[in-house]
């Protein structure tokens, strides 16, 4: 459930199109040759600042002025833009949290002990002894170095 009060909503919409652009903008960047976290971080800078910008221009509109007849009290109504009952101009610090942990993410690759860029690999013993295929219809191979037989079958394809 989502509780938000005037254009607050608008807030949530900023920081889900950041995931979006940042997800599709980074690879196109990284294919020009600029470095993967560039992208992450320039569309998240840019979410904020917009979303600062936004939150403040609305929620910094001049009241309405009303007087009370019975006492004479003057009571400024004005409207409040919220999400989760936070004002919008504050959302900027939780989007700039979330683009240095998707930093520290493009960074790390996923994975620890893995370096940036670096391809995951099978960590099977089978990985690092390729399975070997004999021709059908021939005796059974003498290994060079060693090599262990996985399976011999005698089949033949024919077309």
């Amino acid at each position: 459930m989502i509780i938000w009060s005037g254009w607050g909503m608008l807030s949530a919409l900023i920081a889900a199109a950041g995931l979006v652009v940042s997800v599709l903008l980074d690879p196109a960047l990284a294919r020009i040759g600029i470095p993967t976290p560039t992208g992450v971080v320039l569309v998240w800078v840019v979410a904020a600042a917009f979303n600062w910008w936004l939150g403040t221009r609305l929620n910094d509109l001049p009241g309405r002025e009303l007087v009370d007849p019975r006492t004479g009290q003057i009571v400024i109504l004005r409207g409040r833009h919220t999400l989760f009952w936070i004002p919008m101009q504050y959302y900027p610090v939780l989007m700039v949290v979330l683009g240095i942990l998707s930093v520290l993410g493009a960074m790390h690759g996923g994975s620890p002990g893995r370096k940036a860029g670096q391809a995951a690999r099978a960590h099977t013993p089978a990985a690092s002894n390729p399975l070997r295929v004999a021709v059908t219809g021939t005796t059974p191979p003498k290994w060079l170095n060693g090599g262990r037989e996985v399976a011999w079958a005698s089949t033949s394809f024919r077309g």
